[in-house]
C-alpha cells in the first residue's frame, strides 16, 4: 500500500512539473510583437508560429527547462527593398535570459543593446553613423560587418571587452587607426577588419596573442609600417583570407603565422624585412600595393612557401634565381610590375603560365612570346622532356625497323 501511494505521488509531481514547463507568456507576446513589427509579408517565414509553445517556434531556442528564451535567430528575412526596420528595444528587454541575438540581413535601421548578451550579430543591415559605444563587456561575439558605419573604432570595443572572441567590422567605412598601441583583447580569436579605410599599424599587444586564429585586414589604407608587428603565430592553426578564400592550416607548431595577406592597401617602399623571416609561412600576398625596389633574394629562404603573389606593385630588376629553389611553390604571380631579364625555367618555374608575368614589358623568355635578345632561348623543362621522349620513341622505331630487315 505504501509503495502504491508513493508511486501515485511521484506520478502527480511529474504531471505538475510537465504542466509548469513552456515559454513564459510575456516572452511569447513579445515575440509576436517583434514579428508584426518586421512586416506582415513575412508570414511564410514564421510558418510554425501557430503552435502555443513558443520554444518550438522557428528561430527560437529556449533553455534546457524549456521556459526561457536564450537565442533569437532571424537571418535575412527582410529585403533591402523594404522600409528600414527600427526594432523596439523594450520588446527585447522582456527576454531576461537572452544570450544570443542574431538578426543579419534584415535592413535594420535602429540599434539594439541588451546587457546580458553573449552573441550579437547585426551584420548586413542598414546602420550608418558612428559605431555605438555601449556594448556589454560580456560579449563574446560581435558582428557588425557589411553595414555603413563610419568614423573610428570606439575605445570601448578595442580595450574594454576582455571576453571578446570574435570581432567582425569588415565592409564598412571605418577610418582612423587599425588599433591603438594600448589595445588589449586577450581572448580574441577572430578579427575581421577588411574593406574599410583603416590605417596605422598592427598593435604590439595583439601581435603577442597566442589565441588569434583569423586575421583579415585586406583592402584598407595601411602604410608601409602597418606590418611592423605581425601575429606571433605560435599555435596549432592559423586562418587568414587569401583572394576571397578562407584557408586553414593546422597540426604543426610554428613560430610564425602560416600566411599573410596585406593586399589592396597602400604599403610603400621595399618588402618589410619581417616578411622574409617568416620561416613557416605558406602563402604571402602583398599584391595591389605601392611596393618598390628589387624582389629580395631572401624570399628564397621561405622553403615552405606554396603561393607568392607580388603582382600590381612597382618592383624592378630581375627575378631572383633563389626563387627557383623554393621546393613546394605552386602559385606565383609577379604580373604588372617593372621587372626585366629572362624568366627562370628550372624546377617548378617551367610550369607557370604567362598570366604570372604579364605587364612586365622587359621580361622575356618562356612562357611569354617575347624572346630574349642575343640569347638562344631554352625551352621549358617540360618541353625538353617531351622532345626527349619523342626522340627516344623515334630511335626505338628505327631500331625495330632494322631488326625486321635483318630477320628477313
Amino acid at each position: 500500500m505504501g509503495i502504491n501511494t508513493s508511486f501515485c505521488w511521484c506520478f502527480i509531481l511529474v504531471l505538475l512539473w510537465f504542466q509548469s514547463q513552456g515559454c513564459l507568456e510575456e516572452e511569447r507576446a513579445a515575440l509576436l510583437q517583434i514579428k508584426d513589427s518586421m512586416g506582415s509579408y513575412l508570414s511564410s517565414a514564421f510558418s510554425n508560429w501557430y503552435v502555443k509553445e513558443c520554444c518550438d517556434w522557428e528561430g527560437v531556442v529556449c533553455d534546457p527547462s524549456h521556459t526561457r528564451i536564450q537565442r533569437i535567430f532571424f537571418p535575412h528575412l527582410r529585403s533591402d527593398d523594404s522600409e528600414p526596420w527600427f526594432p523596439n528595444a523594450t520588446l527585447f528587454a522582456e527576454f531576461k535570459d537572452l544570450r544570443e541575438l542574431e538578426l543579419p540581413g534584415n535592413h535594420i535601421g535602429g540599434f539594439i543593446s541588451i546587457q546580458e548578451l553573449r552573441h550579437l550579430d547585426l551584420s548586413g543591415n542598414s546602420f550608418n553613423g558612428n559605431l555605438p559605444m555601449f556594448f556589454t563587456d560580456q560579449l563574446q561575439m560581435l558582428d557588425l560587418s557589411n553595414n555603413q558605419f563610419q568614423g573610428e573604432i570606439p575605445y570601448s570595443i578595442k580595450s574594454n571587452m576582455s571576453c571578446l572572441l570574435y570581432l567582425g567590422l569588415s565592409q564598412n567605412n571605418l577610418t582612423g587607426d587599425l588599433f591603438p598601441k594600448n589595445s588589449s583583447l586577450p581572448n580574441l580569436r577572430w578579427l575581421h577588419l577588411n574593406n574599410n579605410r583603416l590605417s596605422g599599424t598592427f598593435p604590439y599587444a595583439l601581435s603577442k596573442s597566442m589565441k588569434l586564429r583569423i586575421l583579415d585586414i585586406q583592402n584598407n589604407e595601411l602604410s608601409e609600417n602597418a606590418v611592423g608587428y605581425l601575429p606571433d603565430g605560435s599555435r596549432n592553426g592559423f586562418v587568414f583570407t587569401f583572394k576571397g578564400r578562407r584557408l586553414i592550416f593546422k597540426g604543426v607548431l610554428l613560430s610564425f603565422p602560416m600566411g599573410v595577406d596585406v593586399s589592396c592597401n597602400r604599403l610603400a617602399g621595399k618588402i618589410p624585412i619581417q616578411m622574409t623571416r617568416l620561416k613557416g609561412i605558406r602563402i604571402l600576398n602583398v599584391s595591389n600595393n605601392l611596393l618598390t625596389g628589387q624582389i629580395p633574394s631572401s624570399l628564397g629562404n621561405l622553403e615552405n612557401l606554396e603561393s607568392l603573389d607580388l603582382s600590381h606593385n612597382n618592383f624592378f630588376g630581375v627575378l631572383p634565381h633563389e626563387l627557383v629553389g623554393l621546393p613546394v611553390l605552386e602559385i606565383f604571380n609577379v604580373s604588372f610590375n617593372n621587372l626585366s631579364g629572362m624568366i627562370p625555367i628550372a624546377n617548378q618555374f617551367g610550369t607557370f603560365l604567362n598570366d604570372s608575368y604579364l605587364g612586365n614589358p622587359d621580361l622575356c623568355g618562356q612562357p611569354l612570346s617575347i624572346k630574349c635578345n642575343g640569347s638562344t632561348e631554352t625551352p621549358p623543362i617540360y618541353a625538353r622532356a617531351e622532345k626527349s621522349v619523342s626522340i627516344m620513341y623515334f630511335a626505338v622505331l628505327i631500331g625495330l625497323f632494322f631488326i625486321v630487315i635483318c630477320l628477313e
